[in-house]
């Protein structure tokens, strides 16, 4: 049949219906793949049992400038070791909580310095 002929009428099923009574397996598939995709698109990631607390600090931070090994100047704030410990303790074991690798967490070590 070439473009300019007409194709022969087809008989009206009313407004839900095609000439086609079942549906192809491709849109049968579809919205069953559709479904499929959205439960599992929206699954909840089990939370980590952890709960990070944030430490209480022992002393109230200094807040200063401090020199830049480049040359300028930044705003910085002096803690005391030990609550500077709590946390990155904290921290760290969030990290991990979070799954986390530990070079990623750097748990290797806990020093004060680089």
């Amino acid at each position: 049949m070439n473009a300019c002929e007409r194709r022969p009428a087809r008989k009206w099923n009313g407004p839900w219906r095609t000439p086609r009574s079942r549906p192809s397996r491709s849109r049968r598939g579809l919205p069953a793949l559709l479904t499929v995709a959205l439960l599992s698109g929206c699954a909840t990631v089990p939370m980590p049992s952890y709960r990070v607390q944030i430490p209480v600090l022992t002393m109230r931070p200094l807040v200063g400038t401090c020199q830049l090994q480049s040359g300028g100047q930044t705003r910085c704030l002096t803690l005391s070791e030990k609550d500077y410990r709590a946390i990155v303790v904290e921290l760290k074991a969030a990290c991990l909580a979070n799954q986390q690798p530990p070079e990623e967490c750097e748990t290797a070590t806990l020093g004060v310095g680089p």
